[in-house]
């Protein structure tokens, strides 16, 4: 290798050596490893490896100030400005609405404090254990390294035919791919000929071009174009020496231009791949919607905001109603257009003011840097990579919403160009010392157990609740299954571990799931009916209830509880119907663009007998999303109840137009047709049903009859000779077939 400088482990700290091992470990291991290969969401895998890892690094350094019972850090403005960042999150969690949201996150988002304090501590921890040369190229090896393998692992995923991938979603793939090109890039134009990294450079530029141009991801194409160009005018005009070798550089700026004219949808390069690998979509909202949300939101929240991960609360309390009218109207989005830019709502003034200071001061730093590269040599190719990769980070950051495992990267990547400072001596540690300053050295073990202890508890409660992950799916499956009992077993044990709202949620169901299945299996009017009844209804309420409790900004822990009340509303259970209302009533302040809590009340009102008001709560949703399917086929329900057939028709052909793809919707159309003895039609909609599902043995049923009334009396006996293939020895359909069979139409249905 051409790295001059030797890997100097001796000179420092044992606990700073394993600190920096295990940052190596996960610059190689992050982007393509997983625990399992359930599915549980990768997101939560990764969310789980980045925080016992880090905290895990962490534990490891503060064992050694103990010993030391020293503590070293550069003075750097970009560290001071991190922490400024922190500090910011900090107050915004402490003034939050829902401070165990905004603390703990969700496991399957990075806008929580947890995540937060771990951004810090990475971009503290590689600031600190980075600072040489020989190391910071370590860290570009290990991270060509673990992305090579993850491009294999594509590659053998393509050929098998699945489309599923080790880092997360499809983009994901493309930003970091977007890093390895760059980063490499660099490595070409800087590092001397025979360089090691400058080989190096040319692998990980293949594989990450040929991944970008699958990926097809416009944004990194633009962000990677504008990357390379600065690249170009860098090496070719301000690259001391004058080699002007950019030629590489120029041709991937050609190539950035191609893919985003031509890799428009419908365009070349885009169906090309379409047609090797389907590209699945991701939906954002926009700048224009983000603003809006913003805005808002911070008429409220104006100083701290919402609150850490408490997006999602604010989408659905602010967003515009014409969202209804698109396909993604029921998406509770927890970010917005990007990362930073849904930080502005959650953390609020204070919050974008350190976000600012903590971007102008990398942007300042990095360029100052730049300033210093005196030839083109390896050294200075590194530092380049260094500031090249910590920009494009966090500039994606601000376009798009990277997963745990890029914004990680981001903060590694910040570190060392943290540590790139003290290994240029553009500036030194700052060393708080017992030695020097004896009265520190109380402080310093204090602190250090405090901060120990914390951080064991936080891995402890990370753990179980990484477990309580698993157990959840567990019930989740149980309960598709039909298996009831291990459904609740599960649930018990998943609330044994954390008790997020949505563990609530889901064991309220189960409870209800175990109702429907116990009375319905036993004689309702005995002592064991009643027990049971009273034992399982107050478990689906108790569990509703502390959903409710848990989380009182999340208008679904309300919906649960609703919906549990309104289950025994047709019983005369007294109380029901209120409860029910009431909690669907403070669903709708929390969420009021909603079509579905509107629908909601329909249903409880029908259910109480009010059909006056049921019908004013269906015509409120269909208000608020004029092609709500359900409401239609609920005022459908209603108008026939009411013997308006012709009213319950039209209803359900609207319910048809809205939800064209519903099989069940063109049975329910084809019915009523029939019974309105309108055959033609009829057969129309039964048709439609079967080619939607063939299977749909009630559909075949119906065309049957529907076809011995309009005297085809061989496709009538051919649909009901293939349901009865289907059932066997269903003596209804035997009897109706016997009498198509002669001609005979007398069956009244």
């Amino acid at each position: 290798m051409e790295i001059n400088e030797p890997f100097a482990y001796n000179d420092q700290p044992v606990h700073n050596r394993v600190v920096f091992f295990i940052l190596i470990l996960i610059l190689f291991f992050l982007s393509f490893v997983r625990i399992s290969h359930t599915d549980v969401p990768i997101v939560a895998d990764k969310l789980f490896l980045i925080t016992i890892a880090s905290s895990t690094a962490f534990l490891v350094w503060l064992l050694g100030t103990l010993f030391t019972r020293s503590v070293s850090f550069p003075r750097s403005a970009i560290l001071y400005g991190a922490t400024f960042v922190y500090l910011s999150q900090l107050l915004a969690t402490v003034t939050s609405a829902s401070r165990g949201a905004s603390f703990w996150g969700s496991m399957f988002d990075s806008d929580n404090l947890i995540f937060s304090t771990i951004i810090l501590l990475l971009i503290f921890l590689s600031s600190v254990v980075f600072q040489s040369l020989s190391r910071i190229a370590m860290a570009y090896l290990a991270l060509f390294a673990g992305l090579f393998v993850l491009f294999v692992s594509q590659l053998i995923n393509l050929f098998v035919g699945k489309n599923y991938n080790l880092l997360g979603t499809w983009y994901d793939l493309g930003v970091i791919f977007g890093l390895a090109l760059l980063v490499s890039l660099v490595f070409i134009e800087l590092s001397p000929k025979r360089a090691f990294y400058r080989k190096l450079g040319w692998i990980v530029f293949g594989f990450s071009s040929i991944s970008l141009v699958f990926i097809n991801f416009s944004l990194v194409w633009l962000i990677v174009g504008f990357g390379a160009l600065f690249i170009a005018l860098y090496s070719y005009w301000l690259g001391p020496g004058g080699r002007g070798r950019a030629v590489v550089s120029v041709l991937v700026v050609g190539v950035s231009v191609a893919c985003l004219v031509f890799g428009r949808p419908n365009a070349p390069i885009s169906r090309l791949v379409n047609k090797i690998i389907p590209t699945p979509t991701e939906i954002r909202p926009s700048w224009a919607g983000t603003y809006a949300l913003t805005v808002s939101s911070l008429k409220k929240n104006p100083i701290f905001g919402a609150g850490p991960g408490l997006f999602s609360r604010e989408w659905v309390k602010y967003k515009d109603v014409s969202i209804n009218k698109t396909d993604y109207w029921s998406i509770d989005f927890s970010a917005g257009v990007g990362y930073l830019p849904s930080k502005v709502l959650t953390s609020g003034i204070l919050g974008t003011l350190a976000l600012l200071t903590f971007l102008i001061l990398i942007f300042k730093q990095g360029i100052f840097l730049l300033k210093k590269l005196s030839e083109p040599t390896f050294e200075d190719a590194q530092v380049l990579a260094t500031i090249v990769a910590t920009f494009y980070l966090w500039i994606v950051a601000i376009f798009y919403v990277p997963n745990p495992t890029t914004l990680a990267f981001s903060a590694i990547f910040t570190g060392l160009l943290i540590a790139t400072f003290a290994s240029k001596e553009l500036t030194d540690n700052l060393l708080i010392s017992s030695s020097v300053h004896h009265k520190l050295k109380i402080v310093i073990t204090i602190l250090s157990v405090l901060f120990f202890l914390g951080t064991s508890a936080v891995m402890y409660e990370y753990g179980r609740n990484y477990v309580a992950l698993w157990t959840f799916r567990d019930s989740v499956v149980y309960a598709q299954n039909g298996d009831i009992n291990k459904a609740i077993d599960y649930a018990k044990r998943t609330l044994s571990l954390d008790t997020r709202d949505i563990y609530h949620r889901h064991a309220s169901d189960v409870y209800l799931l175990a109702l429907a299945k116990e009375v319905s299996s036993i004689d309702p009017n005995s002592p064991r009916a009643r027990e049971t009844f009273i034992k399982l209804f107050g478990d689906a309420v108790a569990e509703a209830k502390s959903a409710v409790e848990d989380d009182e900004t999340n208008y679904l822990n309300y919906l649960a509880l609703g919906s549990v009340y309104e289950s025994v509303v047709t019983l005369g259970i007294e109380g029901a119907y209120e409860q029910a209302r009431l909690a669907y009533k403070t669903a709708g302040t929390l969420n009021p663009t909603s079509p579905t809590i509107p629908f909601q009340l329909a249903r409880l009102e029908l259910a109480n007998k009010n059909i006056q008001n049921a019908v004013q709560y269906l015509n409120e949703s269909i208000s608020l999303k004029s092609n709500y399917a359900p409401a239609y086929i609920l005022a459908s329900q209603i108008a026939l109840g009411g013997g308006d057939l012709p009213t319950a028709i039209k209803t359900t052909e609207l319910a048809v137009l809205s939800d064209p793809n519903n099989f069940t919707y063109f049975f329910q159309l084809g019915y009523l047709r029939y019974k309105n003895k309108d055959y033609r039609l009829a057969l129309e909609s039964f048709n439609r049903t079967l080619a939607l599902n063939k299977d749909y043995a009630n559909a075949r049923y119906f065309l049957g009859l529907t076809y011995a009334k309009i005297g085809k009396i061989t496709e009538a006996v051919f649909e009901l000779e293939s349901v009865l293939k289907s059932n066997p020895g269903n003596k209804e359909v035997q009897m109706i077939l016997e009498k198509v069979k002669v001609g005979s139409t007398s069956f009244d249905i």
